[in-house]
């Protein structure tokens, strides 16, 4: 018998045949790939596409005097959020809003017609304010509790507490140099949402509670400090000085009771001018004035130069090489003490005394005294001051 001859027909049954049998085989090799070895990467990916994480923020640590008295602590706020795929007539509840919360119309319409699911209104409200805009009752206008930092005592040691931005942090003062201590370890949320950005009621819904931070207390007495600043605030006034600083200091312990600054800010609403967060007192250096009399007094007494009690000849005015020094107020020739030189604060006795000290003697006990070096202080931004070595002393 002969061979059977391939016709045409059968040659494209057979080609036909062959496509789909390639075709389903390469359909189970993609399936067994997709549901086998990239089933877990996939599933991962479907699923971090529904999940929604929201960090919660840690209270921070409360601040207080060193009697007890609150100087910064933290209250619990409401933040109002949206999620625009709720919303079906953003500029309708553009409008509700825009009183409440105190921004335009157009703008919140333009946050609420975001391709999102997520977009701030307001931050931080306080109950009253956050109250009335949940008695509205809008569509895809959502609350989470957030805390909120608050002082009290209002611009009561400003410059030394500082201040925290809007996540929190700190960012002046003793609430950026304690940070790390003050402010705890954020919680989170995390919750399955819909393709259209909705709760899945019944999907994954997990929370980390967040852990408060640590309190702080200063050695800043509450009442000293008011006193000191109104003081302060009082003595610009009369002078029209540009600027006045007090310290008050226990001379036993050295701590600070009171470090005052005038004029201040209130840091619950800190306004723009970004010189009156500096602690000057601090972060800048100043000339020592009369308080460098009582150290020039101090190492001659300790060397035994003077005693308290030794006199001198005090004019009210003395010629130094080629400059002329004057005490405050004019007054005769007369003999003084050590003693009154020092509570007089005459500047022609202490030039007197520092004749017989000399240079060498003064600039150590300026180092003894700490001139010139970092004191030490708990507080962002010191500054050492500068104590020129007695070559470059000018000879007045």
């Amino acid at each position: 018998m002969g061979r059977k001859r391939w016709r045409p027909q059968h040659m494209r049954l057979f080609f036909v045949g062959a496509f789909f049998v390639v075709a389903w085989v390469a359909i189970g090799v993609k399936l067994v790939f997709v549901q086998g070895v990239q089933a877990q990467t996939l599933d991962d990916q479907a699923r971090d596409q529904r999940l929604r994480t929201i960090t919660l923020e840690a209270d921070r640590g409360t601040i207080y005097d060193r009697d007890g008295r609150e100087l910064a602590l933290t209250i619990e706020a409401t933040t109002v959020y949206a999620n625009p795929q709720e919303i079906s007539e953003p500029g309708l509840t553009a409008a509700a809003l825009s009183g409440l919360l105190g921004r335009p119309v157009g703008e919140l319409q333009a946050d609420l017609e975001r391709d999102s699911s997520f977009v701030y209104l307001a931050r931080k409200l306080l109950r009253d304010e956050a109250d009335a805009i949940r008695a509205l009752d809008l569509d895809g206008v959502h609350f989470v509790a957030e805390p909120k930092r608050v002082y009290p005592s209002g611009n009561l040691a400003a410059q030394v507490l500082g201040f925290v931005g809007s996540e929190n942090d700190g960012l002046e003062g003793i609430e950026h140099f304690y940070e790390d201590i003050l402010t705890g370890e954020p919680g989170q949320l995390v919750f399955e949402r819909s393709g259209r950005g909705r709760v899945i009621p019944q999907g994954e819904y997990e929370v980390r509670d967040a852990v408060r931070g640590q309190d702080l207390a200063l050695t800043i007495d509450g009442e000293l400090q008011f006193f000191a600043q109104q003081e302060a605030l009082g003595t610009l006034e009369e002078t029209g000085a540009e600027a006045v600083h007090i310290v008050v200091l226990d001379v036993t312990t050295f701590e600070v009771l009171a470090m005052a600054s005038a004029p201040t800010f209130d840091p619950n609403n800190i306004g723009s001018n970004a010189d009156l967060f500096r602690n000057r007192v601090v972060t800048d250096t100043f000339e020592p004035g009369s308080t460098q009399k009582l150290i020039t007094v101090a190492a001659a007494i300790e060397e035994g130069i003077v005693t308290p009690d030794k006199v001198f000849e005090v004019a009210d005015n003395i010629q130094v090489f080629d400059r002329e020094y004057f005490d405050f107020s004019e007054h005769e020739t007369g003999d003084m003490t050590v003693a009154e030189i020092v509570s007089q604060s005459s500047n022609v006795g202490t030039i007197l005394v520092w004749q017989e000290l000399g240079d060498e003697l003064l600039y150590r006990y300026l180092q003894g005294f700490g001139l010139g070096t970092y004191s030490g202080i708990d507080f962002p931004g010191e500054v050492p001051g500068v104590l020129q070595p007695v070559e470059k002393w000018c000879d007045s």
